[in-house]
């Protein structure tokens, strides 16, 4: 246990820590142009004609502000509170460690929204690569060698038969039929203290362990639906991974710095890094499970990241990536809409998007990346606390820490469902 001078300071400082983090470290929140849904629409259509423009985004400039305003009260609790306590043990220096690397984590998330409320492309990049780094030689490599189809990532059998999948196929939900059907999966692993919300400026379906509302969210776009068998693909991705991933992390740490601890408000900084790499390695696994090699991931992220990282517009970041899935069979609308996707996903949180300073979100090409990590991981038990990366897991297993035994094992609730979509009760 941690030697701790003053804990009700230190207590004060954590719940100040806790708090600001959450409410001010998404960046993917922090990113979303307050446009997007509009310019997505419209540069679709533009692009069905053959045209490829740079849509210009907007951004909730004085809310980034508010964000950026919180790196002052959070590095002030922060300085303190690394000050009153000492560590005693290895997985108190584990933790202790964790801490200042999250500390840095979150304050390049301030320094982010600064960045993209002063318009300034260069700094927000630099803030994106402090995040997520950027892929590298290897990886960049397996993307080429997959867009140009001379690679594979293995061979993997979808869990459903041709019968049951169609049936599936045939069950559609809305934003609210999902949003009830997630609620069931987490009652089913009796996870509590998640809202799941239905929200009209999301992109995509996200777990947002941090956000502005300073409660940990399920979003669900207004807009968004899906057909059963994409229903139990995202239940196994965003809720017994991601979700679930978290979860055990911050149970984890609840037991390692004991339930009475001062810090225990730090418990949701430290079991959610931004570096997602194994996080969405380990959902995309569960995406195979369910769709077999239809839901490996695609090479396109990595490539459009490059692209951008070279200096190269969203036109002509969107236009070489519609070119790529075209020369991979797809139809028209799906490589525009593809191309879309993957560029925006690049070029989020960056506001001239004709010149954008070789700026990049570098999130995304974790998926890539994340699956030819942790389909070789030789410690399976990590994959249950996927929301930490490599290095703080082996970390803490240095320092003694056990992953056998977490709080919310798998239970397959993405079987649980399907079935129950399939044979429904009398």
């Amino acid at each position: 246990m941690f030697s701790i001078s003053n804990p009700e300071r230190v207590r004060e400082n954590a719940e100040t820590m806790g708090k600001l983090s959450i409410k001010g470290g998404n960046a993917v929140e922090i990113s979303t142009p307050s446009n997007m849904l509009s310019e997505k629409e419209g540069w679709i259509t533009v692009a069905n004609r053959g045209i490829f423009k740079d849509p210009k985004f907007f951004y909730k400039k004085n809310w980034l502000r508010e964000i950026a305003s919180y790196k002052d009260p959070f590095v002030t609790a922060s300085d303190s509170l690394l000050h009153s306590i000492h560590p005693n043990t290895p997985i108190d220096e584990a933790i202790y460690d964790l801490i200042k690397d999250r500390v840095d984590d979150t304050c390049a998330s301030f320094n982010f929204a600064a960045a993209i409320a002063d318009g300034d492309d260069y700094r927000a990049a630099s803030c994106t690569c402090r995040k997520y780094g950027r892929p590298n030689h290897e990886q960049l490599t397996t993307a080429s060698l997959l867009a140009h189809r001379v690679y594979s990532l293995g061979d993997y059998e979808p869990r459903f038969d041709k019968e049951e999948a169609s049936a599936l196929e045939a069950i559609k939900f809305n934003a609210e039929g999902i949003k009830a059907q997630f609620e069931r999966v987490l009652e089913y692993y009796g996870i509590s203290g998640w809202n799941v919300i239905v929200n009209p400026n999301a992109s995509a379906i996200d777990v947002r362990d941090k956000n502005s509302s300073g409660t940990p969210l399920v979003v669900i776009p207004v807009d968004r639906k899906v057909n059963g068998l994409k229903l139990v693909e995202l239940i196994g991705h965003e809720l017994e991974c991601h979700l679930r991933n978290s979860e055990n992390s911050r149970q984890l740490f609840i037991e390692l710095l004991g339930a009475d601890s001062p810090l225990i408000p730090l418990v949701p900084l430290l079991a959610k890094p931004d570096d997602e790499k194994l996080y969405e390695g380990h959902a995309k696994l569960s995406d195979v499970s369910i769709l077999g090699n239809k839901s490996l991931p695609k090479p396109y992220y990595t490539i459009a990241q490059d692209l951008a990282v070279q200096g190269q517009s969203f036109s002509q970041v969107a236009y070489a990536i519609y070119e790529l899935y075209l020369d991979n069979g797809a139809s028209e609308m799906s490589a525009i809409r593809g191309a879309w996707l993957a560029t925006y996903r690049t070029f989020r949180g960056c506001n001239d998007l004709t010149n954008p300073q070789s700026y990049a979100f570098g999130k995304d090409y974790g998926y890539l990346a994340g699956f030819c990590i942790a389909k070789d991981l030789p410690n399976k038990d990590w994959l249950n606390f996927a929301s930490l990366t490599l290095s703080d897991l082996g970390r803490l297993q240095s320092a003694g820490v056990i992953f056998s035994n977490p709080k919310y094992p798998y239970l397959d609730a993405a079987s649980y469902i399907a079935n129950d979509l399939l044979y429904p009760s009398e």
